[in-house]
């Protein structure tokens, strides 16, 4: 997401916008996403990585991952979640945005000044998914629910709400739209962010195992870490030494005098 009345060219793809040399002018007013996941997995398409090919998910890749975004960082206002990026953006201070495309239709309603941007070396796309835990004791009511939600009408309301795409596919609900005359609807099964034209690549997540996760939390806490990294614990320890033995030694002239 960018604000178009302070970002003259706003970039087009991540190879553009993770680089150093375009982020100089926007310092201290870009973020990054809080979900490291999307974070990880653009970095990846910058450096030419595909994060969907599972291959690719190593420590030597990870190395220049954390390379990368600790080259940028400094650039950075912050890593945010949707709770900071979106009234940030709508009060404009700031400007580039990493944002959930339908977070970004939330904010334009109140600043239409915020646009967004499909990059071309990939978007990232993703799914929620309901489940039926293995030990579900009302599985009848649990399809019941699941058939009530993907009524095309229970949809329609579901999309209006959070603006993302629905699990139905769009030909179903454009149809309820133009018997319904649902102008919002037909509007939105429109909109390039919820779905894509047919010639915009597409990224999908990969399998989350153990050690796609633990390579996202490497990623994530070497980062994030404070300038200078974590202070080591040998460094407390005599940090801690030293302070009681002069505590001791002032004690001791304390008794003394």
């Amino acid at each position: 997401a960018y604000l178009k009345t302070s970002v003259d060219n706003p970039p087009t793809s991540w190879s553009t916008f993770l680089d150093k040399n375009f982020l100089e002018k926007y310092r201290g007013k870009v973020s990054l996403l809080v979900e490291f996941l999307d974070v990880v997995q653009a970095s990846m398409i910058k450096l030419g990585y595909n994060p969907a090919e599972r291959k690719n998910w190593n420590d030597d890749v990870m190395d220049e991952v954390i390379r990368l975004l600790k080259d940028v960082k400094p650039y950075l206002v912050g890593f945010y979640g949707a709770g900071q990026y979106m009234p940030e953006l709508v009060a404009g201070r700031l400007y580039l945005a990493q944002a959930w495309s339908g977070d970004i239709l939330v904010v334009k309603e109140e600043n239409p000044n915020v646009e967004y941007v499909l990059p071309e070396d990939g978007g990232l796309y993703w799914m929620d998914f309901i489940v039926i835990p293995r030990d579900a004791q009302s599985i009848d009511e649990a399809h019941e629910f699941i058939n009530f939600l993907l009524r095309p009408d229970i949809m329609a309301r579901n999309a209006k709400a959070v603006l993302y795409s629905s699990p139905l596919k769009r030909d179903i609900l454009m149809q309820y739209a133009e018997q319904t005359n649902d102008e919002e609807l037909l509007e939105l099964l429109e909109n390039p962010l919820l779905y894509p034209p047919e010639d915009v690549k597409l990224v999908p997540n990969p399998v989350l195992d153990e050690d796609v996760l633990r390579m996202i939390e490497r990623v994530r806490t070497e980062v994030q870490a404070p300038e200078g990294g974590v202070i080591p614990m040998a460094a407390i320890l005599i940090v801690v030494v030293v302070a009681f033995i002069v505590f001791s030694y002032l004690m001791f002239r304390r008794r003394r005098s």
